[in-house]
């Protein structure tokens, strides 16, 4: 996997399907209205809208220690943090069966944390209910103790932001 440069780029890929919310390859969420014709999220305080995470990379509002997230671009921008690497290596590591061919299309952190967001088996029980259906994006592995343990009052508090 390689890390793109967080200077402003000539263009930039995006989550695209989100109907109010966009997050862009370099970790910035923004609302629809803030994109940039170049395809990224506005990196300073401007913009056409309140956007309470302008100029903030990586944030992970909505997400909880046990890396699953409500909203599904905050859980990218989370798993695009430098710092999650290591989880996403271990993801990719433990890769099996149908995993695999999903991820050996992938070719940087940025279209891993889109997968890995949006298409995560254990985040769902009985293959049909979501196990939490307000944290239903995840981004790193659980065990089923930490699936468990993901309910009780510590787990439901969501990761502080960087300010």
């Amino acid at each position: 996997m390689m890390f793109r440069s967080r200077a402003q780029p000539a263009s930039c890929r995006n989550s695209i399907q989100g109907r109010s919310l966009l997050v862009d390859d370099r970790g910035y969420v923004c609302p629809r209205a803030d994109l940039l014709a170049n395809g990224c999220c506005s990196a300073g305080s401007g913009g056409t809208t309140a956007n309470a995470d302008a100029g903030r990379l990586f944030p992970c509002r909505t997400c909880l220690p046990n890396r699953c997230c409500a909203v599904y671009e905050y859980c990218v921008a989370c798993c695009l943090n430098p710092d999650k690497r290591p989880i996403l290596e271990e993801v990719l590591a433990k890769a099996n069966g149908r995993q695999v061919a999903l991820y050996a299309e992938v070719t940087d952190q940025f279209e891993l944390c889109l997968t890995k967001c949006r298409t995560n088996s254990q985040s769902v029980q009985n293959e049909n209910k979501y196990r939490n259906p307000e944290q239903k994006h995840c981004y790193g592995e659980m065990s089923e103790a930490a699936w468990a343990s993901a309910s009780g009052k510590d787990a439901q508090k969501p990761l502080p932001d960087d300010p």
